[in-house]
């Protein structure tokens, strides 16, 4: 009964809002993006806006099983009453998946706006692994950044970058014009078809991942079934109107060697735009930003393999609380110790946060589509189960979404597909040998509802 009551709902649609842009935008989507214009210029609002469309039918799926099995580990808990327990512990394992690509990469962006903009001189990996020292330090003490100020700091990073963008366009920005404006030429000569779903659909759908994350929370949302079905394709649309428009100034402004030869391109165009005042406004925003995403993303992360180790689905270590700080620390060990090995090989190796992220989204859209089928097999096999929320149309979003996705996983570039291929294997390998020889359970025998509900 206590835990019920410590339960609130406290969040109307604003802050439902505000948390769905707070954990989607952050230096490797800036990043992300700001490549996708720099390889295909203003072609690239093209997949950009596909990719709002594939990813907002996808997410439909998670709403409704949301509201339907509100659990800490969403997509696993999603998945074995529909594919079994193998199925759905490898999906559980995507965010970590997911974690240690995109790490590094924040990682990186974090140490090159230390490295070029304020300590100049000092190497860009540095910083990285003091902040990682931080970050375990704040975490296993249960000390958060307050919601308040991470999702302020998310509203200024969406201000400026929607101010840049307009005073760019509107041609009042101090730097050098490149293009008189940015749909000349709409496509760059020589990219055709293959081009675009090879090179940028990952990209743009990689922009928009991070809107699942708002699900576990829909036992604080006020009015559930209204909020999310708003919050979220509203958060979807102003972050395609924030990068579409900041894009298409840099467009205008930088060349697409300068953007792609750096890995904070957000900073470089803005300092581009208006000199010194646009370098310190973004990077202010941007250091803000790169910060509580990662510290939110060490936070919440491992409470997943927590809530996993909890029932079983994960090694029971993982599933220890610190006696003092009530914190779980051996999954905030795994979670952040896991992205270092791709780190390091980032700098002796060289930087490659774009296939990095390629990886990242490709596995992601994955789980997506895994979690639409997952919602399709539970509407039939259990059609009188209680659901809060519906969702419009069904199953049409569903098979838009799972039609889309399937082209993206197929025609992505084949270093891509086979690197996650790869991370799957690995993944259903170690579901397997946990599931058969430690939990001693069927592989792919559904599990009831019933029981997932009573879990």
């Amino acid at each position: 009964m206590e835990q019920k009551e410590s339960l609130k709902r406290v969040l109307g649609f604003w802050p439902t809002w505000a948390i769905c842009i707070g954990l989607t935008i952050s230096g490797s989507i800036c990043l992300a993006t700001m490549y996708g214009f720099a390889h295909l210029g203003a072609g690239f609002l093209v997949p950009l806006a596909a990719a709002a469309i594939i990813v907002f039918c996808l997410v439909t799926s998670f709403m409704e099983l949301a509201l339907m099995l509100p659990k800490a580990g969403a997509a696993a808990f999603y998945t074995m009453p529909a594919l079994g327990r193998v199925p759905g512990i490898s999906i559980g394992l995507v965010y970590l998946v997911v974690f240690i690509f995109i790490g590094p990469v924040e990682f990186m962006i974090l140490g090159h706006l230390f490295s070029d903009f304020v300590f100049t001189g000092v190497p860009w990996w540095i910083f990285p692994l003091i902040f990682a020292a931080i970050f375990v330090f704040l975490n296993f003490r249960g000390i958060g950044v307050s919601g308040v100020v991470q999702l302020a700091l998310a509203a200024i990073m969406v201000i400026i970058i929607l101010l840049l963008g307009i005073f760019g366009i509107s041609g009042f920005a101090s730097g050098t014009v490149i293009s008189p404006h940015p749909f000349a030429p709409f496509i760059p000569q020589g990219v055709g078809v293959m081009d675009i779903l090879e090179m940028t659909m990952l990209l743009g759908i990689f922009c928009f991942m991070g809107l699942d994350w708002i699900t576990p929370l829909v036992e604080e949302i006020k009015d559930p079934v209204k909020t999310l079905p708003r919050a979220i394709p509203f958060a979807i649309a102003t972050i395609f109107g924030c990068f579409a428009i900041f894009g298409l100034a840099g467009v205008m402004y930088v060349k697409p060697d300068v953007v792609l030869a750096t890995s904070v391109p957000h900073i470089v165009i803005a300092q581009t735009l208006f000199g010194k005042l646009g370098l310190v406004a973004m990077l202010v925003a941007a250091l803000g930003v790169s910060l509580t995403t990662m510290n939110a993303a060490a936070a919440e992360i491992p409470r997943v393999y927590y809530s996993m180790a909890t029932i079983g689905l994960f090694p029971s270590k993982f599933g220890y609380l610190h006696p003092k700080y009530r914190t779980p620390w051996w999954a905030i060990l795994l979670v952040l110790g896991l992205t270092f090995p791709l780190f390091i090989y980032s700098i002796f190796i060289g930087e490659q946060p774009e296939f990095l992220i390629e990886v990242a989204a490709w596995v992601w859209i994955i789980m997506y589509a895994i979690i639409s089928v997952d919602l399709i097999i539970l509407r039939r096999k259990y059609p009188k189960a209680k659901r809060p929320y519906k969702v419009p149309l069904y199953p049409a979003p569903q098979i838009i979404g799972l039609a889309f996705a399937l082209i993206i996983i197929v025609f992505a570039g084949s270093k891509v597909i086979l690197a996650g291929l790869g991370v799957l294997a690995v993944l259903f390998t170690y579901s397997v040998i946990w599931t058969k020889f430690f939990m001693k359970k069927p592989l792919f025998k559904p599990v009831p509802i019933e029981e997932e509900i009573s879990s």
